[in-house]
């Protein structure tokens, strides 16, 4: 007779496998994730003025945007981020599949990191390059297409949100993840985070006020950087609720290391047992970085 167990129906990963349903769902998993980008180009929509219809901008550049799982976008020129954790990582547009070589997230970039393209760094040379003159023309090229990404994981509100016919979508305490490559955003978010460790404080203690600055290139095009505000004396009570979001942005993390491993493996020729990560959990990690949305 075979042994009797309960039901737990609280339980449902360890009951799913039990029942012999959960590899009918896990092709089903995927991130849930919010993405929060700057925008590059206004949005330009349509309204009715004395019958006729005329072109107006709905989003100005240099609004935030952030898209959840399902792709919906809501715009907004300030939101407010409450920082849980962050990571590094590199990361290289490969221009001839359309797609990025990425590495592993780390808690800082002082050591190779392995990348999806079976190598390290995205092809960058290991340590600080003290004579940049001395590489190839090749090697200098990867060195210049090579991203440092500041991966942020946090809640987002966006008390004045809209969407891209104009209409009014306010969003509070969203979970969110933002890379952010260009070099000023880097900068300017790494001496928020350094302020907070001046004075001891957790980033999940804090809100982040942002907002972007234009900044003009000489070719007379312009850009947009993250400018971060926040009030020490404003201090965040942590909850239940924050702390599983917590778990679950490490979780997400951890998942995203073991894609890279096995993207690695594969293309270094490493046999190893079958990954887990959903196919489309994946198709998160392949989406573009902040400054990318247009």
């Amino acid at each position: 007779m075979s042994e009797l167990t309960t039901i737990d129906s609280n339980n449902y990963e360890m009951m799913s496998q039990m029942m012999g349903v959960a590899s009918d769902t896990k092709k089903e998993a995927k991130s849930s994730l919010a993405r929060l980008r700057i925008v590059k180009k206004p949005i330009m929509g349509e309204t009715n003025m004395d019958g006729k219809k005329m072109k107006v901008e709905i989003v100005s550049a240099g609004a935030y945007g952030m898209s959840d799982s399902d792709k919906n976008m809501v715009y907004s020129d300030t939101v407010q981020f409450r920082p849980y954790l962050q990571r590094f990582m590199y990361q290289r547009y490969n221009s001839e599949k359309g797609n990025y070589t990425k590495t592993l997230m780390a808690a800082d970039l002082n050591r190779d990191l392995n990348d999806t393209s079976g190598g390290f760094n995205c092809g960058k040379p290991s340590g600080y390059i003290k004579d940049f003159s001395a590489l190839t023309e090749d090697m200098k090229e990867v060195v210049r297409s090579v991203r440092r990404v500041r991966v942020m994981f946090g809640e987002v509100s966006v008390p004045n949100g809209i969407t891209e016919e104009g209409d009014a979508q306010p969003l509070e305490n969203i979970p969110c993840i933002w890379e952010l490559d260009s070099k000023e955003g880097f900068k300017n978010m790494g001496d928020a985070f350094a302020g907070l460790a001046k004075h001891r404080q957790l980033p999940i203690h804090h809100i982040f006020n942002l907002s972007t600055v234009r900044k003009e290139l000489p070719t007379g095009a312009a850009y947009y950087v993250p400018v971060c505000d926040f009030d020490i004396k404003n201090v965040q009570e942590i909850t239940s609720e924050n702390e599983e979001v917590f778990k679950s942005f490490v979780s997400y993390a951890e998942n995203y290391n073991q894609w890279v491993m096995s993207e690695f493996d594969n293309a270094a020729g490493i046999i190893k047992p079958e990954s887990k990560t959903s196919d489309q959990f994946i198709d998160a990690f392949l989406d573009t970085s902040d400054e990318e949305i247009a």
